[in-house]
């Protein structure tokens, strides 16, 4: 039941950050970055993390026109794991990195998102400005199962959701 009423809200979250995004200025434009490492490097350096409004209980997904935005007006981006994970995901579907597929993957439970992409035959992902693009993973479950580990949670499969993102 409480799965349910949690995807129920994502679903609701979805349709206001639409709405939201409708509304805020949005540009064209695009970081030169070539390399999982310069992007690590770039979102290290350029992003800011902030829960969103209401101690993260107002949460919307900042699209990345107005991510564009905000970089090139103030400098910098603010936002939490969904805005990071979502802009992370649009860089690297421009980088000729040899990427065959990226993922949001929701874990509600816990409030959290990372983004995954799948290099050659392994998985790697990133956690807010961590990214663990190292080692790789044989899936995006056996990732999920290594951020558990790493955060002492516990997350069963019916806990979390992948979605690939196609820009």
């Amino acid at each position: 039941m409480i799965e349910k009423i949690m995807w129920q809200l994502i679903k609701l979250r979805n349709i206001f950050s639409r709405v939201l995004n409708s509304r805020r200025p949005s540009v064209e434009w695009r970081p030169e970055i070539k390399s999982v490492q310069e992007l690590k490097q770039w979102v290290s350096d350029n992003f800011e993390y902030k829960h969103d409004p209401l101690g993260g209980y107002l949460d919307n997904i900042k699209s990345v026109g107005y991510m564009c935005w905000e970089y090139r007006v103030h400098g910098k981006i603010t936002g939490d794991c969904d805005d990071i994970a979502t802009f992370v995901a649009w860089a690297l579907s421009g980088m000729d990195a040899g990427i065959a597929g990226i993922w949001r993957v929701n874990i509600p439970r816990y409030g959290h998102v990372l983004c995954v992409w799948k290099g050659g035959d392994k998985y790697f992902y990133s956690s807010n400005r961590s990214f663990y693009a190292q080692e790789g993973f044989a899936s995006i479950r056996e990732i999920v199962d290594h951020y558990a580990e790493r955060t002492g949670k516990k997350i069963g499969a019916k806990y979390y959701a992948e979605f690939e993102i196609d820009f």
